[in-house]
């Protein structure tokens, strides 16, 4: 799979869940460290696709999702399947498999 197609789909996912889940997302001082500036300076870019003006979220929204569904209707699905540790990052807890449906208006799909 397309390294594009990873972010973007971890992206969606981003987006959904700072959409539907009421977090307190908050820089923990996780990514403070030099080796982790671009990765830092890319979440914090970030956008809503559906309103370019607004951030999306931060790195505590953020969870890996390298697997993913299409379904029938043309929806897709990102697969959660990141095995980090939640506390350190200051994130509600998303079980490995949990599956999401990705809102049409948040796909950033081309």
């Amino acid at each position: 799979m397309a390294p594009n197609v990873v972010i973007r789909f971890i992206l969606g996912v981003a987006v959904l869940l700072f959409a539907d889940t009421a977090m307190n997302a908050r820089d923990l001082g996780q990514w403070d460290d030099p080796a982790n500036a671009e990765l830092k300076n890319w979440y914090q870019a970030l956008k809503q696709p559906d309103n370019p003006a607004a951030t999306c979220c931060g790195e505590a929204d953020a969870y890996w999702a390298d697997a993913f569904e299409a379904t029938s209707d043309g929806s897709y699905v990102a697969i959660i399947t990141d095995p980090r540790d939640d506390e350190p990052l200051g994130r509600i807890h998303r079980d490995i498999g949990t599956r999401i449906v990705v809102p049409e208006k948040q796909n950033q799909m081309e």
